[in-house]
């Protein structure tokens, strides 16, 4: 019996989009399942702007439509879908003068060229001759051309004769509108759909499966007529708002984000309380703290444990098996029932027989990460951890060690707060940009008073990056201390587990933002509408049930702007109860 089961290479290509660019710092602003979760302290949060207000409970999230998101562009627009128009085409015909007179003076040259014309624009593959038969007829000749790759042929083929409306523009831009279905999902099911390569399709960032979001998306030489048609067909995607470009989408060319959020059930009763809240948020910001999910989705085995295990100095990780290590972390079982019962099932194999291929029998037909280990470890060579670790796709490789750092700096930014407030002191960091480059500066004496709260950043660890000259860079060596680590374990060998560091802001302010407090007696009333509402002419209005009777129900309406990387979750953390 062959011990090979479903090559993981090929999984990965289905499943990911140019995966060695997908940076977790890229996924902007996730959302999760659960507004509020216990135990934040554990992951360094600690924390808040305004500590004397009294926060009270709220909960979002309690209809499919009290969480909508908004990309923003490069160019700071927010992006929407607001019609299904196609543009004009702007396909252009060229000709120089003189050879336009010419082929006046014969319709039979003319209509031969554009034949000739039209198989070299759009068949790449083929060549074309012109055969004089006799005096008054001609054949046009058309074979394959010499030493021509075939496969590459149909792949222009498919590239040029669908994309004849974008005249010189070699791409189509769009909002794509999604609900109950991530980005990388909805990009798969927009390529299987159109039977096109996912390769041509461009996005800047992923948005949650449990939001109505709107984010831009690009095709490679495709027609915007093909496009539109997948919205009879596809109920929770939508493709609206084409226009064309001659560059396509990559990950990061976005801004930030903007929010529609309900908080509903409100405890608080008095409303200029909820006010006093919401102004704080407002005018003075939140800590930018990495959100929980930033840990995975286990408490019992939060992500940064595991990263912390795979970032070591040099090659030392094979001497002390810390990989084996971070690998049992991965596959050990867990007790709450939130996942699949086949992935539990897996798991409890291999902690029984450390036989991977059969722990990998169960989930030969569910794509994991567990899936992609299991694969690893029964391909590689015996005690090659290393190996099997790097079975996982990358940016899957990346999100443990990037939560590792990202609990560094959360422990770090609390520690910030508690020691110095919220002010800027001698030896902090803030990042000065210009058009060209930017610089790390740490503040004294003179330039103290140059700066705010709002400009001072601290480092996400790594072996290539500034960090403050204060009582905090103390604190980083203690924290890594602890785990045995220090500031060169973040330099290795192996590329993918080299971190060169970052810097983050530890306060951001929320932009444009609006709020309303409303009351309303209906539990599932509908209080806002996404962009395909709007549009929708069945969609459900928002009904007439909103009264100022103190009791009944009471929401939080909110819309506000954050950068990328930023947590909605985080700033209404500022107002809201953490559960216990």
């Amino acid at each position: 019996m062959s011990r090979d089961l479903e090559d993981p290479i090929e999984v990965e290509a289905k499943k990911f989009k140019n995966d060695d660019q997908i940076e977790e710092d890229l996924i902007d602003n996730e959302t999760e399942e659960n507004l509020i979760i216990s135990n934040e302290s554990l992951y360094g949060i600690k924390e808040k702007i305004n500590k004397n207000y009294r926060n009270f409970q709220g909960i979002l999230k309690q209809s499919p439509g009290d969480f909508i998101v908004n990309e923003i562009d490069l160019k700071g627009q927010v992006v929407k879908l607001t019609n299904f128009d196609i543009p004009e085409s702007e396909c252009k015909i060229e000709k120089n003068p003189e050879e336009l007179e010419t082929m006046k003076n014969s319709f039979k040259d003319l209509r031969i060229k554009l034949i000739h014309d039209f198989v070299k624009q759009n068949y790449e593959q083929f060549v074309t001759n012109t055969i004089q038969k006799d005096k008054d007829n001609q054949l046009i000749e058309i074979r394959h051309a010499k030493n021509n790759n075939r496969t590459t042929g149909r792949d222009n083929f498919n590239a040029n004769s669908r994309s004849k409306d974008l005249g010189d523009k070699k791409f189509t831009i769009c909002a794509l509108y999604k609900e109950n279905i991530d980005t990388i999902q909805a990009v798969n099911l927009i390529a299987k759909n159109l039977r096109l390569n996912i390769k041509r399709i461009g996005y800047a960032g992923t948005k949650d499966k449990k939001a109505k979001t709107t984010q831009s998306i690009s095709f490679f030489k495709l027609d915007p007529k093909e496009i539109v048609r997948l919205n009879k067909s596809l109920h929770n995607v939508k493709l609206g708002d084409f226009k064309t470009s001659n560059e396509g989408l990559k990950l990061g060319d976005l801004t930030g984000n903007r929010f529609k959020l309900v908080l509903r059930e409100i405890s608080e009763s008095n409303d200029d309380y909820i006010r006093e809240g919401l102004e704080s948020l407002k005018n003075k910001g939140f800590i930018n703290y990495f959100g929980l999910q930033r840990f995975g989705n286990s408490p019992e085995i939060p992500t940064h444990m595991i990263g912390k295990h795979v970032n070591f100095q040099f090659i030392s990780f094979l001497i002390k098996n810390d990989i084996k290590e971070a690998i049992d972390l991965i596959l050990k079982p867990r007790s709450q029932n939130f996942e699949k019962r086949e992935i539990k099932k897996a798991r409890e194999v291999w902690s029984e027989t450390k036989d991977a291929f059969k722990a990998l029998t169960h989930i030969q037909y569910i794509n994991c990460l567990e899936k992609f280990l299991l694969n690893g470890l029964t391909k590689s060579t015996k005690n090659d951890y290393l190996g099997a670790f790097q079975f996982i796709p990358r940016n899957m490789r990346l999100m443990y060690l990037h939560a590792y750092q990202s609990y560094v700096w959360n422990e770090a930014t609390s520690k910030r707060i508690e020691m110095y407030g919220l002010v800027p002191v001698v030896g902090d960091l803030v990042i000065k940009k210009d058009e060209t480059n930017e610089m790390t500066i740490i503040l004294n004496e003179n330039n103290l008073k140059d700066y705010s709260i709002e400009d001072v950043v601290l480092p996400l660890p790594g072996y290539n990056i500034v960090y403050p000259e204060n009582k905090v860079k103390e604190y980083y060596v203690e924290i890594l201390r602890k785990d045995e680590l220090n500031f060169d374990s973040f330099k290795n060998k192996i590329k993918d587990f080299s971190l060169g560091g970052d810097y983050r802001n530890i306060l951001v302010k929320p932009k444009d933002m609006v709020y309303e407090i409303l009351r309303y007696s209906d539990k599932n009333q509908i209080l806002t509408k996404s962009d395909w509402d709007m549009i929708n002419p069945n969609s459900e209005s928002i009904t007439e049930q909103l009264t100022k009777d103190e009791s009944t129900l009471k929401a939080i309406c909110l819309e506000y702007n954050l950068p990328t990387s930023s947590y909605a979750t985080m700033a209404l953390r500022e107002i809201l109860i953490e559960s216990k």
